[in-house]
């Protein structure tokens, strides 16, 4: 092999690696996505179904 193939080779490896670990942040922000939803729609459920709270507008400050 010449010397820039080894060095293109080098650089493909780099960027396959690269694009895994983007691939793998990409899953790991998904997930955390779903998680925050989920906490979200659980608070909405639970301040829905409490008779104590009760709604105000910030436009009345």
């Amino acid at each position: 092999m010449e010397e820039a193939d080894v060095e293109m080779a080098a650089a493909e490896d780099g960027a396959l690696v690269e694009l895994d670990d983007m691939k793998k942040r990409l899953k790991e922000m998904e997930d955390e996505a779903a998680a925050l939803r989920e906490m979200q729609a659980k608070v909405e459920k639970e301040m829905g179904q409490s008779s104590r709270f009760t709604p105000f507008s910030l436009s009345s400050w």
